[in-house]
Parts: structure tokens; C-alpha cells; sequence
């Protein structure tokens, strides 16, 4: 019996199966024909083509025992963790059953995919480390105005030549770490040489016919070094040209085509690409003959030089991301969150629950990303979202000053003394003396500035797109007005104040009977316990040359116990979130819409969910990072040290909240405010993080020139009234001989309002009196009369004056 009778005559396989086998073996066989004869050929072909299957059928065998044993791990943990929350509930009574509902295998649930997406920062955090010269030298600078694009282009293009110098051989260093690490997890993967990774622009793909497409594309790549997977030899032409088809759809429709394709066969479609373990291995299917190939290819359907060290910096974080969800749940973790959610269900959880962690795993494992080319009132939308970011947020960073507290918050409830992570802040923001924040560079703690198109960090910029001239924009707003610098120095003060905390406590001899409490109840979250901090304590301790300051980082700790290492590590990346009120995986599913269904980009509910939340997603953090935890604690044994911590966050951060609000308004040009009932109520409520609700305390206009529907609406509502009250509302005073349309007055203040990036609180009272209010002063002739509306009602709401009133030229 020949090899195809024995596939044509194996009945559990389907007429497809049967197809695609008799295909490979055939091409094989003709291969081998080629130079020996017929008998020969087809014992050859058939010994490779088992030989294949093997390995492929080994490595399915190896990622579904690796799939039983991650379930046998995890399960008893989500056991454990719903034990915990019960007897919270049991204790606490009502406030904890309507904070985590009635599921509690649901609460643990959402625990464990928080946690996958600590541990994705932490191993982020790793390997940028040993690049992070490279990433200080290569990323934007000057606010974004600045960045060295041709030479990273030079160390791009020796990585694809194999001349690497030294920026050039570590990233090629930490990309087959990155591999290596992937593939450990249960990853599929090519192993390219001289890898750099390319990014598709989807909409310049979509735009050109597939034709087109494949033959620009072929005559750049090295066929001979493209191997069919299949058959373990490279494409034949006729293979190529179907495999090239396939990755034009791949890049077009972002995957879904693969989707599609496996559900007509009957197979699991959960995520993209049939999976996290196997996404990887079409991202190295595509190998150019060159460094020029590869630039040609990038200028015409990429991002251009100018998006090579996003390229980098997103591979980074989408390897690291993918190896966290199949280190903590297997190599199959779509099924694995099938799994969680039937036993989600079976403890009582309602519909939204599950939602809610089904939305949570969409934005851990970036299913919720553009499908395919992107629609274009969906571009338009954000390019107006980032538009509003950047005429509405130049003050931010005087919103921020409360958030300071947050990094001593958190140190405190962690165990650590507040001064330690206030002192380091202080020191990485003074711009007289640098060497603090390059220390805090060397020990791996990138700003997420360095990314150019990432703003997922930032205070005020929720889900934000940073691609584009308005996504420029968004981000030159968000680094000249120092509210990155803020952002960074806090996560960076916080886990620089620990690991200087654990240096003393290794050079005092702290016993663990002697830490805070409340640094071993941080310990057991993470599962670390006193075996953990003698390993810690015993690790050598880091000298940085520039500061003489001393830590203990996790790659010392690595040196002693690598498990005690990871651990420690994930704790750090926890307190630098919690201190920064960093956007955490709940928060981002819900300002993208994540929790009620499909919001991948470019749909309606992602579009609606981004308004809604504009502005609003750091208040959210405040409350899941902070207060509700406080809140859990309700009544148990540690509710009254619990509400004895919480009381110092309200009152700290109502009081520096206050200070805000002062600052703000002097640097309007105003007095400061009487601080009477309403103020403090609106100065707690800006220190919380929902400031903006707090105007309306005192009238029925926001800052922004909002009422409170259209604030809890979103920007988008109300930049659309603004539109509205414009043109259709000066157009219908035209028609009315009774009243006067003041068109360009209304055009004027409209553009004044949403100007970009020209509003930085050290610029903008400025820029209005001596230029914005004389230039309205001269289209409007009732400019002084609004004006002098304008003060007596704060005059009479707040007792507010005006130390530089609108159309002077000069101060009081």
C-alpha cells in the first residue's frame, strides 16, 4: 500500500484532511524525484513528511499536558482566593457582596488576570533593561519634538546586515531572549536571523489589491530561507503564492480572516489567529533579502523610519504580553478562560460577570485591537479624541499634584516609610540635577514616554490611539506639560524607595518578626513569605555609581532564588500601578467598552466607550486601587486599621486636592477661592480624581465650559454642541430679526477653546491676555460687557477677583 492509499483509507480523517496530507506528501515527493527514482522518492518523502508530523503532533501532545497541569495549578488557586472573599463577605456584610457580587470565583477570577497583566510589566520591565541606553538615546525627546530617526535606522539596518554595534547587538540579544522565552511558554515560532520586527500599516495594505501587494512584496524577500513548515524545505512557488495570499488577508483583515477560516472547520476561534501560542508563528513568516529590502518594504507599507522604535518598543511589549498569559495560564489560555468562565457561571454569576471577564481577557491578550483596515469615522473620532486631549489637558499636571500622595499611600500600606518614595520623587523631577533619573533608567524603569505612540500611562488619556498627527498631538500635550515626567517619577520613586528600603533592612538586620504588618500582608498577596525575605535580604546589595545610593533590585535577588526574584519583581510592578493609578486591567476594559461585548477598534461601542470615559478612567483607578480595597476590609479584624489607612488618603488628598484648585485658578490670572463647604467638597473630589464633577459645586459650568450632562456625556458631546451652538444657533439668530448673531465671536471662542497644544498652564495665561483676549476684544464689541459678567458671578460663587483680568495687557 502506498503512503497516499494509507491517508486516502484512514477514516478519521476528513475529505479536507485527507487533501492537504496527500498535498504535502505529493510536493514532497516531487521534490525528491527530482534526483532519485520514483521508489526511492517516495520513501523519502514519506520518511520527512512523518518526520514533521512528529514534531508537530509532539509539540500539540506537550502544550495540552502543559494545559492540564496549568488547570490543576490554577484551579485550586481560584478555589482559595473565592475562600478569601467569602469570609470577607460573611464579615463585612453589604458593602463587600456589592462590591465583588454574588460570584465570588468571579472576584478571584478577575484577580488572576490582573495579575497575568503584573507579571507582563514586570517581565517588560527585565528586558528593557539591558537596552536601556538604547532606549534613552533612540526615543523622543524635547517633548516630542526630538529624536534621533536616522540613527536607529544605522542600527536597524546592522541588525538585518549582522554588523551590529553595541545598541545594535543588545536589542538583537533581548529579541531571542524574547523567542526563547516564548517558545519555553508553549509558543509556536520561527527562528529568524537578524530578526527585526515589521508593522504593517493595515490601511495602506487594505488600500492596495492583493496582486499588487504579493508581487512588490516577492521580490524583496528571500525565498530560499522561507520555510514551508510542512515540509521543513522552502516554498515552491506555488505554495508561496497561496501562503502569500493568506498573509495579505492576515495584514488586512488583522487576523480575522484566520478566524473565519478555522470556524468553517469546525475549530476554536476564541482570540486571533487560533490563539495566543500560535499567533507568533506568521509574524516570522516574512524574510527580506536585506536591510534595504526590508526599508523599501517599510516606506511603502509600514510606518517609515520614523516608526521603527515604536516597531521595537511594540514587539517588546506584545512578546512580553503573550509570554504572561502563557506563563501564568498555559500554553493554551483561550481555552483556559473558557474553562474559568463555565466555572464563573456554575458558581451563580450572572451574564454581566462574565462579560466582564471575558472583556478583561480581550484587552489582556489584545483582542480588542483594529480589524483590519479601520473605518473612517472611526479615525475621525479619535483623531478628535486626541484633538481634545490636547487643547483640554495643558494643565493636567496642576490636576496631578494630589497624586503625589498616592506614591506614599501605597508605600504605606505596603510597609514601607511614606518618605522614602516622596524623597526619590522629589529628586527625579528637580531639572537641576539629572542623575537620579538616569539611575532610575539603569535600573530598568523606562519612562512610558519612550514609546512615542504610547500613551497608556498617562493620567487623562484613557484608551488613546497615538498614531498620527493627532495622536502627536495628544502626546506633545501630554510631555511639555510634564504630566509624563509626573507619571514616571511617581512609579519610579515608589519601587526605588522599596528597594532602598530592603537594603537597609538587609544592612539593620530587620528580622521578619519585626517588618510592618502590612508589608507581610503585601508579601502574602504576592506569595512570597519569610523564606522569600531572607532570600531578598541575602542578595547582594546594588551601588549606583553616580548617586552612591543602594538597592536591592530583583536581579539580585535572582542570584540567590530566581521564584523569590519574579515574585519580588511583580510585587514592585504592583506598587508602581497602585502609586500612579496607572489604568489596571478592569479600568481599561471598561473605558474601552471591553465589558459589554465586541469593542475591538473601530466598532461603535469602542468609539461610544472612549467618549464616555474621557477624562474619567483615573478616577475609576483611584476607586479600584484604593477605596474599595479599603472598603473589603469592612468590619473584619483589619477593617479598623484599614479605615485608620484610609483616613490619611481622604484627608492628604483632599488637602493637596484643595491646593490644585488654588493653583489652577491663580495660574487663570484669579485670587484664590473662598474655602468654604463647597470647596473642600469640590477639593476632595479633585483629589479623587473626579475634579471636573467638582465645578459644578459652584455653577452649572464645568472648567471646560460643560454642564454636567455634557461633561458626563464626554468631550465629544460637547465639542459636537459647541458645533451645534455655532453655526446652526448663529444661523437661526440670522433668520430672527429680534436677535443679533455674533458668528464670529462664537467662531472665535470655539477656536480659542480647542486650539492644540498651545494652552500649557505655564503659557497660557500669556498667550490669552496678550494675544487671544485682544484679538476677541477686536471681533466682539460686547467682549468687555461678558467679561465683566463673568466676574461678578465669580465674585459672587466663589469671592474670586482677578489679579490679571481678561483684556488687560498688564497685571494688577
Amino acid at each position: 500500500m502506498s503512503f497516499i492509499d494509507c491517508i486516502a483509507g484512514n477514516t478519521l480523517l476528513t475529505p479536507a484532511q485527507v487533501r492537504q496530507l496527500t498535498d504535502e506528501y505529493t510536493e514532497l515527493f516531487d521534490r525528491f524525484r527530482g534526483t532519485m527514482g520514483d521508489d526511492m522518492a517516495a520513501a523519502a518523502a514519506a520518511q520527512k513528511y512523518v518526520g514533521i508530523q512528529e514534531k508537530i503532533i509532539a509539540k500539540k501532545n506537550e502544550n495540552t499536558i502543559r494545559d492540564v497541569l496549568a488547570w490543576k495549578r490554577i484551579n485550586p488557586k481560584i478555589d482559595a482566593a473565592a475562600a478569601i472573599y467569602a469570609a470577607d463577605k460573611n464579615k463585612s456584610g453589604v458593602i463587600t457582596n456589592k462590591l465583588y457580587g454574588k460570584s465570588n470565583v468571579a472576584a478571584a477570577t478577575r484577580s488572576l488576570l490582573e495579575s497575568v497583566y503584573t507579571r507582563q510589566q514586570a517581565i517588560e520591565r527585565r528586558v528593557t533593561l539591558s537596552i536601556a541606553e538604547a532606549i534613552e538615546k533612540y526615543r523622543s525627546k524635547a517633548a516630542g519634538l526630538a529624536q534621533d530617526v536616522e540613527g536607529f535606522r544605522a542600527v536597524v539596518r546592522g541588525i538585518f546586515d549582522g554588523k551590529t554595534d553595541t545598541d545594535g547587538k543588545a536589542i538583537r540579544e533581548v529579541f531571542d531572549y524574547l523567542h526563547k522565552m516564548y517558545e519555553q511558554a508553549g509558543g509556536v515560532i520561527g527562528k529568524l536571523d537578524n530578526y527585526f520586527p515589521q508593522t504593517h500599516n493595515t490601511n495602506l495594505v487594505a488600500r492596495t489589491d492583493r496582486q499588487t501587494w504579493k508581487s512588490f512584496i516577492a521580490d524583496l524577500l528571500d525565498t530560499e530561507k522561507m520555510i514551508d513548515p510542512d515540509t521543513g524545505l522552502p516554498f515552491t512557488p506555488q505554495k508561496l503564492s497561496r501562503a502569500l495570499d493568506e498573509t495579505y488577508e492576515s495584514i488586512r483583515t488583522n487576523g480575522l480572516d484566520e478566524v473565519a477560516r478555522r470556524a468553517e472547520e469546525g475549530k476554536q476561534t476564541f482570540g486571533r489567529g487560533g490563539g495566543v501560542a500560535q499567533r507568533r508563528s506568521s509574524s516570522r513568516f516574512l524574510h527580506f533579502k536585506d536591510a534595504e529590502s526590508f526599508f523599501k518594504y517599510n516606506d511603502t507599507f509600514g510606518y517609515g523610519d520614523a516608526g521603527l522604535f515604536d516597531a521595537m518598543m511594540g514587539h517588546i511589549h506584545t512578546m512580553t504580553r503573550d509570554i504572561a498569559i502563557m506563563q501564568e495560564m498555559g500554553p493554551k489560555p483561550d481555552s483556559m478562560i473558557s474553562r474559568l468562565a463555565l466555572k464563573v457561571q456554575a458558581d451563580g454569576a450572572g451574564k454581566q460577570a462574565i462579560k466582564t471577564i471575558d472583556g478583561m481577557y480581550s484587552v489582556l491578550a489584545g483582542r480588542n485591537s483594529a480589524n483590519g483596515e479601520l473605518p473612517g469615522w472611526y479615525i475621525a473620532t479619535s483623531n478628535l479624541q486626541n484633538l481634545l486631549r490636547s487643547s483640554l489637558l495643558g494643565s493636567a499636571p496642576v490636576s496631578a499634584m494630589s497624586d503625589s500622595f498616592f506614591a506614599a499611600f501605597t508605600a504605606k500600606m505596603n510597609g514601607v516609610p511614606a518618605l522614602k518614595p516622596m524623597a526619590y520623587y522629589a529628586k527625579i523631577l528637580n531639572p537641576a540635577d539629572a542623575r537620579d533619573r538616569q539611575m532610575a533608567r539603569r535600573l530598568g524603569f523606562i519612562a512610558s514616554a519612550a514609546n512615542g505612540a504610547a500613551l497608556k500611562h498617562s493620567r487623562f488619556l484613557d484608551d488613546a490611539n497615538g498614531r498620527g498627527m493627532f495622536g502627536w498631538l495628544a502626546g506633545f500635550t501630554n510631555r511639555a506639560s510634564g504630566l509624563a515626567v509626573m507619571t514616571d517619577a511617581i512609579r519610579q520613586a515608589t519601587v526605588l524607595g522599596t528597594q532602598g528600603f530592603m537594603s537597609e533592612a538587609k544592612a539593620l538586620k530587620v528580622k521578619w518578626a519585626d517588618l510592618d504588618p502590612a508589608m507581610k500582608e503585601a508579601f502574602a498577596r504576592w506569595g512570597m513569605d519569610e523564606a522569600d525575605y531572607k532570600n531578598i535580604i541575602s542578595a547582594k546589595t546594588h551601588i549606583d555609581p553616580d548617586t552612591e545610593a543602594d538597592f536591592i533590585r530583583p536581579e539580585d535577588v535572582a542570584t540567590v532564588d530566581l521564584e523569590t526574584a519574579s515574585k519580588y519583581e511583580m510585587w514592585l510592578m504592583d506598587m508602581a500601578q497602585d502609586a500612579s493609578n496607572e489604568p489596571r486591567l478592569l479600568t481599561r476594559a471598561i473605558a474601552t467598552g471591553a465589558i459589554f461585548g465586541d469593542a475591538a477598534e473601530g466598532t461603535i461601542l469602542r468609539a461610544t466607550a472612549s467618549s464616555l470615559m474621557m477624562f474619567k478612567s483615573f478616577g475609576v483607578t483611584v476607586l479600584l486601587n484604593h477605596m474599595l480595597p479599603a472598603l473589603r476590609h469592612m468590619g473584619t479584624a483589619r477593617g479598623a486599621d484599614r479605615l485608620a489607612q484610609i483616613a490619611p488618603l481622604l484627608f492628604f488628598t483632599t488637602l493637596l486636592g484643595g491646593l490644585s484648585i488654588q493653583t489652577r485658578d491663580v495660574l487663570n490670572g484669579k485670587t484664590p477661592r473662598d474655602m468654604n463647604e463647597k470647596f473642600w467638597t469640590a477639593a476632595m473630589m479633585q483629589g479623587g480624581g473626579f475634579g471636573i464633577f467638582g465645578d459644578f459645586l459652584f455653577a452649572d459650568q464645568s472648567r471646560f465650559g460643560s454642564d454636567i450632562f455634557k461633561t458626563l456625556a464626554g468631550p465629544m458631546v460637547g465639542f459636537g454642541t459647541d458645533v451645534f451652538k455655532v453655526f446652526k444657533g448663529n444661523f437661526d439668530k440670522a433668520l430672527d430679526d429680534d436677535q443679533e448673531s455674533k458668528f464670529f465671536s462664537d467662531v472665535f471662542q470655539f477656536a480659542e477653546r480647542y486650539i492644540p497644544g498651545a494652552k500649557l498652564w505655564y503659557t497660557r495665561l500669556l498667550l490669552e491676555r496678550m494675544m487671544l483676549d485682544q484679538a476677541e476684544r477686536a471681533i466682539d464689541p460686547n467682549f468687555d460687557n461678558r467679561m465683566r459678567r463673568i466676574e461678578n458671578r465669580n465674585r459672587d460663587e466663589r469671592g474670586q477677583e482677578s489679579w490679571w483680568a481678561p483684556g488687560d495687557t498688564t497685571p494688577e
